[in-house]
Parts: C-alpha cells; structure tokens; sequence
C-alpha cells in the first residue's frame, strides 16, 4: 500500500502471505479452502469440528471459562466458544499445516485431549474483551475497505446457535460500515500495470493465499509459493530454485548479496500474533 502512493522510497518490496479481497464477503476464498491439503485432514478436521458443536459444547464453555484473565464482555463466552470451533479448519491450515495433521484428535477421543487441541489452534480467549479491542479497527477497515473471505464452514451450520447480532460487540461502532471496493481496486490496478520490484511469498496451504495478488503487467517481479506452506511461509523455505531466484531480485535490486539463511523447515509451532476467530465469524457469516 504505500509503495502505491511512495513508489520510489525503497527499492523493492517484499511481501510475505498479503492478500487483497474485493468484496465483503470475497467468494475466492471458498473453493480454495475446500481444496488446501489432504482429503483425510480435511475429514478429520471437519469431522472434529462437528463432534465439538454436538456433543461437546457444554464441556468446551465450562473449561474455557474457568481459565484465569479472560472477560467475555464484549463477545459472550456461548458465541467465543462457538466461533472458535467454526475457525478451527482455517486457524489449523493458517497456523499449524500439513505437518500436524497427524495431531488432529479423532471424535473418540477424551475431553481433555479435544479441548486442548481445540485451545492451541483456535483458543477460545482470542475472543476475550483484550484481543477483540486490539483488532477493532481492523474488523472495522474489513468492512469498510479492506473486504474478506467468505465463510467455508458451511458444514457446521446445522450445529450452530448464535447469530450475527451475538458478535456485534467485535465492533467499535453500533452498526458496520458499508463495504468500498475502490481502494482495494485502486491497489490492485497498480500492481498490474505499475507494479515494479515486488516480491509476492505465499504459502500453498495458506487460506489467505485464497485472495492473493496477481502480477499482470508489473515490471521486475515475482510472485512465488512454498509448498505446503502456511501463513508462515518464508524466502528460505522456499524451493530451492525458487530461493535462489529470490535472493537473486534482491541482489539485483540492492547491489547487496544477500547471505542465504540455512535452510530450514519448521519444526515445532510457531508463536504468531492470532486475528482473533471472532474476525472470521462476524464477517463471514454476515451476508
């Protein structure tokens, strides 16, 4: 975005896993989710997903309220708890990935087990009154700008309770904004006919990359994906070929050789500043 306007304050740019939506809700991103990784994961994540609403609802909201420092004020701890479940598939394929399909509990499994999958991919205190005050803003440029995806977890809609009114507390004023696509147009315009030394990393299994950039006409770029990657994908996780095409733009662009990191694969959970789920369910589930 500010290369948009500043186009020559730096001399190339690299964007990691950044997508551009183009209505409120962007129907894009619907079929790529229903096609991100193996059928099996995406069965066994649905399927936990479903067990959750049905059966282990009354169990999830009594665990999730009795943690320490979390005031449901704003979004109840019902709908919390809810929209956390109906995130799960899109917080898994955003955070964790392929590697972890492995991790994913089967419907037979204990209480215990479930709730604490469920509290690491998509916990419910990302809905508490802290975490939704920290996004108000950005809920609030969704709706009016910035646009989003379209909710994917159609599946879950017989097992769900609460409304859309049950996650008006997300937003920082009574009533949303009415959605503008012009600056989203405006970006995207740019980057197809103007766009110069923009390097796109996407990661192949990441529910943004759903919505991600096209290049068109844009001079000096590229746009690359990591394998199986997620909303953590990175230049040195990329294929070989395709880092060292990376790092060739970025010498180019700096007259600096870059020092290429060693290579590596993550190999535990990574530690990410989470939008909270509310985000997904307030503004997808809102037609």
């Amino acid at each position: 975005y500010h290369r948009r306007f500043y186009p020559d304050d730096v001399d190339g740019t690299v964007p990691y896993v950044a997508p551009i939506s183009f209505a409120a809700p962007d129907e894009r991103y619907t079929a790529f989710v229903d096609a991100i990784g193996p059928a099996s994961c995406r069965t066994a994540l649905r399927d936990l997903a479903v067990d959750m609403l049905q059966n282990r609802r009354a169990m999830i909201e009594s665990r999730a309220g009795a943690q320490p420092g979390h005031a449901y004020n704003r979004i109840a701890l019902g709908p919390a708890v809810e929209v956390s479940i109906a995130s799960l598939e899109w917080a898994f394929w955003q955070y964790y990935g392929v590697d972890y399909c492995g991790d994913i509990p089967a419907v037979t499994a204990n209480d215990a087990d479930v709730f604490a999958f469920l509290d690491e991919v998509a916990p419910i205190g990302d809905s508490d009154d802290e975490q939704v005050a920290a996004f108000e803003a950005y809920y609030y440029q969704a709706y009016a700008q910035l646009g989003y995806p379209a909710d994917n977890a159609t599946y879950l809609d017989a097992f769900t309770i609460y409304s859309d009114a049950d996650y008006d507390g997300a937003l920082p004023t009574p009533a949303p904004p009415s959605y503008d696509a012009a600056a989203m147009t405006d970006i995207d315009t740019w980057v197809r006919t103007e766009g110069h030394r923009l390097l796109f990393i996407y990661g192949e299994f990441d529910p943004w990359s759903g919505g991600q950039y096209t290049l068109g006409n844009a001079s000096d770029s590229l746009l690359l994906v990591q394998p199986e990657g997620s909303h953590g994908s990175r230049i040195n996780r990329l294929d070989d070929a395709d880092r060292e095409a990376a790092f060739a733009k970025l010498a180019a662009w700096t007259g600096v050789t870059p020092l290429p990191p060693v290579v590596e694969k993550p190999t535990a959970r990574e530690t990410v500043r989470r939008v909270p789920p509310a985000l997904i369910r307030l503004l997808a589930k809102r037609r």
